[in-house]
């Protein structure tokens, strides 16, 4: 048979099949979260939960010493597979290491992959490569780029001799594909470089940011597979009282979409003195805060040309299976802040008691305050009390706490809650009165806060885990 008829026959069967992409289509690979504990019997210890979202279910846990909880990215998970970075040795002196480690449900007992001192990491989606950052030899001055095998084995490495050594370099993106990685070098706070590294070619190129007015990380989002940078003028302040003062100036702040490709970039969005704080959504989608002085994340989608109607950014519904006893009558009030209201099946009181009463203690758009009071006659009074509810919209990372609910960040213990939740405790604190004990969480974009007074941290866990437990799967 000639090429020609060969050619119109798999041209028959993929129409007769859909073709193989159709015929076969893949599966998309199951989505996991990290939730850490420590451990309460050894500081040193931290409990790590590998969470199944896809499935709702843990998949498989480890309790690992002397991990390097301070590093900005000390764990990542991909395909089901934890990396963690471990320090050894003491840093006052120079026998010391950071070791990256890889767990498995298979092998949870772990094997180190590489060792360095200052060592940073990312894994590539397809886990074909882990791109690292670590210092150069022979004096360890500079730091460099560098690609590990899963085995362990650094397969190739980049000086960039040729960059500014001013310029600080840190890691970036890999595309979702794998195929690419983004190196990003800074001047102070402001990127001032990307570099991008073909993993097949091992070809860099890169793209001079020094010109652009983008002076802080925080406002700036590359996409890594679409090349695309996002990016706003809203300025680095170093002290809260000047960036009072801008923002009470009204200065315009812009948006701008920059194709790196192409050079060619445009203002997406004018602010009165607000930052933007873009992040990228997928290919297509940016998210970013409204330009006006809402504080709500809006998406702006670029195929579209327009935002997206009606979608608050990773917004998700929370419903409940159950309403406890008496909370059907404010539930006009707080389903009016726009914020889920979670609460258990029920609210277990000692015998002899009286039942828990609700009592809003505030409510308006995006958040609600609540009183488990002894009875109605209390009206949230500090002395007459079960415990406390808050729920807010946040776009922060970490719970951040309210003016009557602040978040200590430095005295809350990692706690591990069901469904992959990561949980925030702190013990209650006695002066002139106690506090309660509280537990905060964020869930689909909301900050959640659960008090109980005089409880223990099983109390609270246990209400907490009910909480969520009441969620509608």
């Amino acid at each position: 048979m000639s090429r020609f008829g060969i050619g119109l026959l798999a041209l028959l069967l993929l129409a007769l099949t859909g073709g193989v992409a159709h015929a076969q289509e893949e599966t998309p690979p199951d989505e996991y979260r990290l939730v850490f504990g420590v451990n309460a019997g050894d500081e040193n210890t931290l409990e790590v939960q590998v969470y199944n979202l896809t499935a709702d279910e843990a998949a498989f846990s480890v309790e690992v010493e002397s991990v390097f909880v301070e590093h900005a990215h000390f764990a990542q998970v991909v395909n089901g597979s934890l990396y963690l970075l471990r320090r050894s040795g003491d840093t006052a002196g120079d026998a010391w290491e950071d070791q990256l480690w890889r767990y498995t449900a298979e092998s949870p007992q772990g094997e180190m992959l590489f060792a360095a001192q200052g060592l940073d990491f990312r894994v590539a989606p397809d886990e074909s490569s882990i791109a690292v950052l670590y210092p150069l030899p022979p004096d360890g001055f500079f730091s460099g780029l560098g690609f590990l095998s899963l085995d362990g084995v650094l397969t190739d490495e980049y000086a960039f001799e040729w960059v500014d050594e001013r310029l600080s370099l840190s890691l970036g993106e890999w595309a979702s594909d794998s195929s690419s990685f983004w190196a990003l070098f800074l001047d102070g706070p402001a990127p001032a470089l990307l570099s991008q590294v073909d993993r097949a070619s091992g070809e860099v190129t890169e793209y001079d940011l020094s010109g652009l007015p983008l002076y802080t990380g925080a406002e700036f989002a590359l996409n890594p597979d679409s090349g695309l940078l996002a990016y706003s003028d809203y300025p680095a302040f170093f002290e809260l009282g000047a960036q009072q003062t801008f923002e009470q100036g009204g200065e315009a702040v812009n948006l701008y979409l920059r194709d790196l490709e192409s050079g060619e970039e445009r203002v997406l969005a004018t602010s009165a003195a607000r930052p933007f704080a873009p992040r990228w959504m997928d290919e297509t989608r940016l998210e970013f805060f409204a330009p006006d002085e809402t504080g709500v994340r809006v998406v702006y989608d670029l195929v579209a040309e327009a935002y997206l109607e009606g979608v608050e950014a990773n917004a998700e519904t929370v419903a409940l299976q159950m309403i406890p006893p008496g909370f059907d009558a404010i539930l006009p009030q707080v389903q009016a802040s726009g914020v889920p209201l979670l609460l258990p099946p029920e609210f277990p009181v000692e015998a002899g008691l009286s039942a828990v009463t609700p009592y809003v203690l505030g409510v308006g758009q995006g958040f609600y305050e609540l009183s488990l009071d002894y009875g109605a006659d209390c009206r949230g009074a500090g002395a007459c009390h079960y415990g406390r509810l808050m729920g807010r919209r946040t776009y922060a990372a970490t719970p951040q706490g309210t003016e009557n609910f602040p978040f200590d960040p430095a005295a809350a213990q990692w706690v591990i809650l069901s469904r992959g939740v990561q949980g925030y405790y702190l013990a209650f604190q006695c002066g002139a009165n106690c506090s309660d004990a509280q537990i905060f969480w964020l869930l689909n974009d909301y900050e959640y806060m659960l008090g109980v007074r005089g409880g223990t941290q099983e109390d609270v866990v246990a209400l907490a885990n009910a909480l969520l437990a009441n969620l509608q799967p």
